[in-house]
């Protein structure tokens, strides 16, 4: 049977690996820790889908971590958009 919310916690996942995984890979090419505009782009993805998720859930915990992450990466989206 497909589970609509399972695959949604899923494709999060992916959004977040896919962040880390391109990250690394920057971070190895330039010899120094980068975090790319795209990493701060996907990691956003990620958490708003996992919000949705953990809203549907109704685990408070996971909602919270999450809305935290999602603050976290607009505020460095900002920064990376006014100062780069």
């Amino acid at each position: 049977m497909f589970d609509l919310w399972l695959m949604a916690g899923f494709i999060a996942l992916v959004f977040g690996g896919i962040a880390h995984v391109h990250q690394t890979i920057m971070t190895i090419k330039k010899k120094a820790s980068h975090l790319p505009e795209f990493y701060w782009w996907a990691n956003t993805a990620s958490s708003i889908i996992l919000t949705v998720y953990a809203l549907h859930l109704g685990d408070i915990i996971f909602i919270i971590t999450n809305l935290g992450a999602i603050t976290v990466n607009v505020i460095n989206i900002f920064y990376y958009k006014n100062l780069v």
